[in-house]
């Protein structure tokens, strides 16, 4: 009897171990997820997509095939087929199964002329794209995890409006970081480079700086208007999908997957457990209350958020709880259904009226 409890428990163990592991995979590898369409039919300015996940998406989106790329837009129903304009192309559309990205284009070009640049940090140099020559004004664009840069630039026109210029950044274990490949953090280890390129704009003469963070992108943004020396500097920040509570999200994808509630509870203790959080992939152990921003008062400086409620990621209840115990400080912009971190692609038009009005309102650039 003695042996056939040992089994059980050693066994629900291992179990417990692989649901673990599995879980905190899913938050922190920088795998990307296989996204494609099937295109069915291509012409200079319209591509037929088949019926499927993505073909749907509200919005714009970018395929991807080979070396050549298509950025298109929203999906128009035509006697039961799906249409979608052709915005511009580098190459002839194939009848193929083709890559899909939230990306406003496939190379960086797309949002203006840049500069290549090199940001020192704990870990090593990381690259960044630097937009615009000149102005004392920056806004910060961090990406999320299984993410680049590249979705980045979808701010990059409305701050360039406001008079900010641009620096887009990688960070460590990003998939175009140069330096300690390594699971995502959480913000918790990729903040440190965040503050690294906060002191690089202020070391070039910025005197105003935004902060623009998706996703996991923007729970690093937040923890580094504490932790940057130069915080005083920051006078804002624009966020998508923004990671406000991993302990709530976490617990959230545990009922969005159907697991029962002890699930999310031992991740919860696993990532907070040195030892633990290391065995399970994470590059080091986090403190879920300092991932946490659901605290009134905790917040201060002004933030504008977009946010859906067909984000399973990141749940749009969660967000209206972040703004209700800080209405002194978000403005909370919700739109329509959409995958999570797409939300500027519903209606780029308005992201960029709503961003640009924001910043000129709230942290005019300093001509």
């Amino acid at each position: 009897m003695v042996a056939i409890f040992a089994v059980a428990i050693l066994a629900l163990g291992i179990a417990a171990w692989g649901v673990t592991s599995a879980f905190v995979a899913r938050m922190t590898t920088w795998k990307p997820r296989a996204r494609t369409v099937t295109v069915v039919g291509a012409a200079r300015d319209h591509v037929e997509l088949a019926p499927g996940r993505y073909a749907q998406e509200p919005g714009r989106m970018t395929l991807v095939w080979g070396d050549g790329s298509a950025h298109v837009g929203a999906p128009v129903r035509h006697e039961g087929r799906i249409i979608r304009p052709v915005i511009r192309s580098t190459a002839p559309i194939p009848q193929a199964v083709v890559d899909v990205t939230p990306d406003p284009g496939a190379t960086p070009d797309v949002a203006g002329d840049y500069t290549d640049v090199s940001i020192p940090t704990p870990v090593g140099e990381m690259p960044g794209w630097l937009y615009g020559d000149e102005g004392d004004s920056w806004a910060i664009h961090v990406h999320g995890v299984r993410s680049n840069r590249m979705n980045t630039l979808w701010g990059v026109p409305p701050a360039r409006e406001a008079g900010y210029r641009s620096l887009s950044i990688a960070y460590r274990g990003a998939p175009d970081g140069r330096a300690a490949r390594c699971r995502a953090g959480m913000g918790a280890v990729e903040v440190e480079d965040v503050v690294s390129a906060i002191a690089y704009a202020a070391e070039r003469g910025a005197s105003k700086i935004l902060l623009f963070g998706w996703s996991m992108g923007a729970s690093a943004a937040l923890l580094a208007t504490e932790r940057s020396p130069h915080r005083d500097l920051i006078s804002g920040l624009v966020l998508v999908a923004p990671a406000v509570s991993w302990r709530h999200i976490m617990r959230a994808g545990a009922r969005r997957m159907r697991l029962p509630g002890w699930v999310s509870r031992v991740v919860e203790a696993a990532v907070q457990t040195p030892i633990v959080a290391r065995a399970v992939g994470m590059p080091t152990y986090v403190d879920l209350d300092d991932l946490d921003w659901l605290a009134p008062g905790r917040l201060t400086r002004p933030t504008l958020i977009f946010g859906s409620r067909g984000d399973t990621n990141v749940p749009f209840a969660l967000l209206e709880e972040f703004a209700a115990g800080n209405p002194g400080h978000v403005a909370l912009h919700e739109v329509a259904a959409c995958t999570h971190g797409w939300e500027p692609n519903v209606d780029p038009d308005r992201y960029e009226a709503t961003v640009a009005a924001w910043i000129r309102e709230v942290a005019p650039a300093r001509r």
